[in-house]
């Protein structure tokens, strides 16, 4: 949880105080077990994906409030 927390503050810093902030609300929302990332509806959609590849990295589960998705992290195949 850290390490995504990390990576994605490093990618798109919490500072409302920005102009071209993708976050609706900073700072984000965290505890141990989620972070609560509220997304203006106009951020482009280069943040949803490193959103969805940093989740994957750090092998997290997305959940879309808005509609009920679960977007599990991806399979990982060692061979």
């Amino acid at each position: 949880m850290v390490g995504f927390y990390r990576a994605i503050t490093a990618a798109y810093p919490e500072r409302p105080d920005l102009a071209d902030t993708p976050w609706a609300s900073a700072p984000l929302h965290t505890a141990s077990d989620h972070i609560e990332l509220n997304l203006h509806p106009t951020c482009a959609d280069q943040v949803l994906l490193d959103i969805e590849r940093l989740a994957g990295e750090h092998r997290l589960m997305l959940f879309d409030v808005q509609d009920g998705s679960v977007y599990p992290p991806p399979q990982r195949t060692d061979g």
